[in-house]
């Protein structure tokens, strides 16, 4: 596992490579997780996920996995506001408390929501 992943713009289901790589190891929710919590901020996979910051965030189990397969990876955590607001959307959350937890503007929100900017391309669409 190299020290650094790479920052590569998107790969085929719509998430940047550095999120897709979390992805496959702990699912989405983890990876959405993280994004919400420090979207825009550099991290470290730490050795040992106990006590951590990231199983604070993600939780014992894909914590567990994510330092398994990663530990001592550095990487820029994307704020990937558009794919956050699909996956809180799926959540339950209403487009007034999307906008203010991620400080975008409702019109905005709506916009995403539209389908204007579908961050989870369908295999098709990504081919």
């Amino acid at each position: 596992m190299p020290d650094t992943l790479p920052t590569e713009p998107q790969t085929p289901n719509g998430l940047p490579h550095c999120l897709r790589e979390v992805s496959d190891i702990a699912g989405l929710d983890a990876v959405m997780k993280l994004a919400l919590e420090i979207g825009g901020s550099r991290y470290t996979i730490p050795s040992k996920f106990e006590g951590s910051k990231l199983e604070k965030i993600v939780g014992s189990e894909a914590a567990e996995k994510i330092t398994g397969e990663m530990f001592g990876a550095e990487f820029n955590v994307p704020l990937a506001n558009k794919h956050l607001v699909h996956w809180l959307r799926g959540r339950g959350w209403s487009q007034q408390k999307i906008s203010i937890r991620l400080r975008l503007s409702r019109r905005n929100v709506q916009n995403i929501l539209a389908g204007k900017t579908d961050p989870f391309p369908t295999e098709n669409e990504a081919a």
